[in-house]
């Protein structure tokens, strides 16, 4: 959220200064095995660097957690809103949000950072189509969530809105 919050704040303020702000890092052991999150109040490190490189590394832990077999964003901890965290899948939703956080700082940075990984995303994405609507992603063990054929969960709002955001999107499908 990081990387968003601040093209945000950039987009709406004008106030670039906040890229080159120093911030120290936050000291907290990495999630366990078994352990989706926690609750803590963290301390800080010794090492600092500015706001950029905090939401450059921000953007790379993500791209670090890795895809599943669709090619898409693992749910893990960051699909959060709905209770789909409880899902060990992959996430539509998260791999939309993650391509519009990326292009929009990309280009407040003018950098290029992980094209070829944001081409694979929008590949992958693209296949995650219904015939009507994008699904909401898929369970571990490959069921899709938000397809037509489900029960439940038969088109979700979010996919589509944040699909509507990114222009990797085949416009025709908007």
């Amino acid at each position: 959220w990081l990387p968003w919050a601040v093209c945000e704040y950039v987009e709406k303020t004008g106030g670039r200064d906040l890229l080159a702000e120093s911030a120290p890092f936050l000291d907290s052991p990495v999630l366990g095995e078994g352990e989706r999150d926690r609750y803590e109040q963290a301390g800080f490190t010794d090492e600092s660097a500015s706001v950029a490189e905090h939401c450059r590394r921000a953007i790379e832990a993500v791209v670090s957690r890795g895809t599943g077999p669709h090619g898409l964003l693992l749910t893990l901890g960051g699909d959060w809103n709905d209770g789909m965290d409880e899902n060990t899948g992959e996430s539509v939703w998260l791999s939309w949000f993650f391509l519009h956080v990326v292009r929009r700082f990309n280009a407040l940075m003018g950098w290029g950072l992980l094209d070829g990984f944001c081409r694979a995303l929008a590949a992958a994405l693209d296949l995650a189509w219904d015939g009507t609507h994008w699904l909401r992603g898929y369970f571990a063990d490959g069921t899709p969530i938000g397809s037509d054929s489900a029960r439940c969960c038969r088109i979700d709002s979010i996919s589509q809105s944040f699909a509507a955001l990114c222009p990797e999107a085949d416009g025709e499908k908007l």
